[in-house]
């Protein structure tokens, strides 16, 4: 039960018939059956004050956080940096020419009117819902294109071993160095 309030009204009730009707102990037994669950795992572990907020920019390579500014002035709608650097992020590298795809279809989902009393959606979201498919790409996909498409995919796979091999996971722990190599023979390979 993580709500302290309700845990502890059913315990007092629970209490009571055990001590004779006295309330005032019921709620001490009570409130030290909760801190002592608390102790133990048990109960409400929200930290108290504003949650901390992540640096998802700063998180950023250079060259994601080069591209990401010149997506962040194209799609021009000033609120949520930090949720639209992480949506930049999870996308992995890009080739110049993806990258630059994003950027033109941001700078167009920029200049589109919009009805009367309707807002743009934010960075963050359009990017989530990878809005720019919805725009035909300017330059055909190339060799370069497929190879960092591949390496786009790589990153993510290894984003997504990193966590459970930091939490001891042998079988993820294992893949992490493995997709690794990978990605940088990937990056060692000159474009044909």
């Amino acid at each position: 039960m993580s709500n302290k309030r309700s845990f502890i009204q059913r315990a007092v009730i629970a209490f009571l018939p055990w001590l004779d009707g006295d309330f005032d102990m019921a709620v001490r037994y009570a409130e030290r059956a909760w801190d002592r669950l608390s102790e133990r795992g048990y109960g409400s572990a929200k930290p108290k004050g504003p949650r901390p907020m992540d640096n998802h920019y700063a998180a950023l390579s250079e060259r994601q956080r080069q591209w990401f500014d010149r997506f962040w002035r194209a799609y021009n709608h000033k609120q949520g940096k930090q949720g639209a650097a992480l949506r930049w992020g999870q996308l992995g590298e890009l080739s110049d020419a993806e990258y630059q795809h994003i950027i033109d279809a941001a700078r167009k989902a920029a200049e589109q009117p919009l009805p009367q009393g309707q807002v743009r959606k934010m960075a963050q979201g359009w990017l989530y819902e990878r809005r720019w498919d919805d725009h035909a790409p300017t330059v055909a996909a190339t060799n370069e294109d497929e190879r960092h498409a591949r390496l786009r995919q790589l990153s993510g796979e290894l984003a997504h071993a990193r966590q459970p091999a930091g939490m001891g996971n042998e079988y993820w722990a294992e893949q992490v160095p493995l997709l690794e190599r990978q990605i940088e023979q990937l990056r060692q390979e000159t474009p044909s």
